[in-house]
C-alpha cells in the first residue's frame, strides 16, 4: 500500500485533505519552529567559521592566482567576504572546495 506522501508527491493526484484547525496550527508551528532553529544554527556555525586572510587562502588552495580567486568570485564558486580593501576567505568553503574534488 502506498503511503500518504507517495499519494500527495504524484503531480497527477488528487487528493482532498480534512485536518482540524488546532492540528493545523500545530503543524504551522512545529515547522516555524524547525525553520527558526535550522536558521539559528546555520548562523551560529557561519559566526563561528574562521575567517583567513587572501594569501593563505592561495595557498591553501595549492597557489591559484589572484586572477582565479576573482575569476571563481565571478562565477559564485567562492565568495569571499570583505572589510574595506581587506579580503577574507572561510576556511570551512575551502575546505569544501578541495574535498569536491
Amino acid at each position: 500500500m502506498e503511503t500518504f506522501m507517495n499519494i500527495i508527491g504524484d503531480s497527477h493526484a488528487n487528493v482532498i485533505v480534512q485536518v482540524k484547525a488546532d492540528d493545523l496550527l500545530r503543524f504551522a508551528d512545529a515547522i516555524c519552529e524547525k525553520v527558526q532553529t535550522n536558521t539559528l544554527e546555520m548562523l551560529s556555525q557561519k559566526e563561528q567559521d574562521e575567517l583567513i586572510p587572501k594569501k593563505e587562502a592561495k595557498n591553501l588552495l595549492g597557489g591559484v592566482s589572484d586572477a582565479t580567486l576573482w575569476r571563481w568570485e565571478k562565477d559564485g564558486y567562492l565568495i569571499p567576504e570583505r572589510f574595506g580593501r581587506k579580503i577574507m576567505y572561510r576556511k570551512s568553503e575551502i575546505h569544501g572546495l578541495m574535498t569536491r574534488h
